[in-house]
C-alpha cells in the first residue's frame, strides 16, 4: 500500500495557505505538496477544500486522479463514473480506469472516419496524417496537443449507431515493443521526473528508473504516475468495449496500407511521416526487453 502520510513541511503549509487565499493555483499547489512533501493526503485535502468552495468538472477529475494515486480505487472510479454520466470529457486513461464503455476518438464527420488512438502504437504518425490531410500541416511529436476539435468521447453504443456508416479503425503494436518504446522514449526522456516536479524520487521510487526497476516496479509506477498509467494501459483497455464494432484493426507492419487508405479517402498523397521513430540505444532496448 502506498504511504499517504498527510504531514506537511513548512513549504507545504505555505503552498496550502497561498492556494486557500487564491494567491496560487490549487491544482499546481496540490501537485507540489504531493511530490515535494510526499504527502498525497495533504494534496487531496487541499483539492477537496477547493472543490467545496468552487466546484468544477476539471477539479473533480483531478481529485479522481489523486484518489487513483493514493490507491483508493473505489473513490477514483466513483468520481470518474459520475463525471462520465454527467457527459464530461474524461481523459482516456480515466475512462479505462473506471471500466467505462467509451474512448476518446479522432473523428472526421465530413469523411466519415473514426480512429481510436492508442499510445505508443503509431498514434502520432496517424494523427499527423489527419492534420496533413485536413489542415495541410504536420506537427511531429506535438501533434497530440493540436486541433482538439478533432477529438471526442465515443461510447460503444454510439459507434454502432451514430458512427455506424463511418470507417472505424485502430492501430496496434506488439505489447512488449510498446512498453519498451514508452520506457526509452518517455521514461528515460524524463516524463516521470517532470511529472514529479523534477524530484529524483517519489515515495522511494526513482523517477528515472533503470530497465529492471521499470519492470519490477511496473504496477507501483502505474498507480503513482498518470503518465505511466496512460501509456501502459493495455491495448484491450482501449478496444474491448468495441469488439466486433471496428472495420479494421491495423498492425504496425500495415501502417503503410493505412496511409494509402487515408490518402485515397482524402484524395491526396500523404507522406510517410513516422514522427516518433528514432534510433534507440540497442543495449538499452535489449535490457528493457529482457527485464519485461
Amino acid at each position: 500500500m502506498t504511504d499517504t502520510s498527510g504531514s506537511l513541511s513548512a513549504i507545504g503549509r505555505n503552498l496550502r495557505s497561498l492556494a486557500r487565499q487564491a494567491h496560487g493555483q490549487p491544482v499546481e499547489a496540490a501537485k507540489r505538496i504531493m511530490f515535494l512533501d510526499q504527502s498525497i493526503d495533504g494534496a487531496l485535502d487541499l483539492l477537496l477544500e477547493q472543490y467545496e468552495r468552487a466546484p468544477s468538472r476539471y477539479l473533480l477529475e483531478v481529485i479522481g486522479d489523486f484518489y487513483a494515486i493514493s490507491g483508493n480505487l473505489v473513490a477514483a472510479q466513483s468520481v470518474f463514473k459520475s463525471l462520465y454520466y454527467e457527459k464530461a470529457d474524461l481523459h482516456v486513461t480515466n475512462l479505462i480506469y473506471a471500466g467505462l464503455p467509451a474512448t476518446r476518438a479522432l473523428v472526421d464527420d465530413k469523411k466519415k472516419l473514426l480512429y481510436i488512438p492508442i499510445p505508443k502504437c503509431g498514434s502520432s504518425s496517424v494523427k499527423n496524417y489527419f492534420t496533413a490531410a485536413i489542415h495541410g500541416k504536420t506537427y511531429g511529436e506535438t501533434v497530440h496537443f493540436q486541433h482538439a476539435d478533432l477529438y471526442r468521447t465515443v461510447s460503444a453504443d454510439e459507434i454502432e449507431t451514430r458512427y455506424g456508416d463511418y470507417f472505424r479503425f485502430a492501430l496496434v503494436r506488439d505489447p512488449i515493443k510498446r512498453l519498451v518504446s514508452y520506457y526509452i522514449r518517455n521514461v528515460v526522456g524524463g516524463s516521470l521526473r517532470r511529472e514529479a516536479q523534477h524530484q529524483a524520487e517519489f515515495l522511494k521510487m526513482p523517477t528515472r528508473p533503470g530497465p529492471r526497476q521499470f519492470a519490477f516496479g511496473f504496477h507501483q509506477y502505474r498507480q503513482m504516475f498518470k503518465d505511466f498509467r496512460h501509456h501502459t494501459d493495455p491495448i484491450c483497455g482501449y478496444l474491448d468495449p468495441f469488439q466486433g464494432k471496428l472495420d479494421r484493426i491495423y498492425t504496425m507492419a500495415e501502417i503503410g496500407e493505412l496511409r494509402e487508405k487515408l490518402s485515397e479517402i482524402y484524395e491526396c498523397n500523404l507522406e510517410d511521416d513516422r514522427s516518433m521513430v528514432s534510433k534507440d540505444d540497442p543495449k538499452l532496448k535489449a535490457d528493457c526487453t529482457e527485464a519485461l
